[in-house]
């Protein structure tokens, strides 16, 4: 069997900087290796692969947004595994 697992990824850096974007920009500019260090991951879900039937992820994660937009025109997106926008 095939599985899709979510993992967020949760770390803080302390940078010295002239303004918030310049501090943004540095933490972009960090390796792979030095963004990862000491960072702290969960385990959001773990689904099942049916291997008859690919699935198109980005695909479905329109779909699920296009279905939850509010009547007020505000788009609100929750794919039912914590992340939402």
């Amino acid at each position: 069997m095939k599985y899709q697992v979510g993992v967020k990824i949760y770390n803080s850096f302390e940078v010295e900087a002239d303004s918030e974007e310049e501090a943004e920009e540095k933490v972009r500019e960090l390796d792979v290796y030095k963004t990862l260090m000491d960072s702290d991951f969960n385990i959001c879900y773990v689904d099942e692969i049916k291997e008859k039937k690919a699935r198109d992820i980005p695909k479905k994660m329109c779909e699920d947004l296009l279905r939850t937009m509010t009547k007020d025109g505000r788009i609100i997106c929750d794919d039912e595994h914590g992340n939402t926008l």
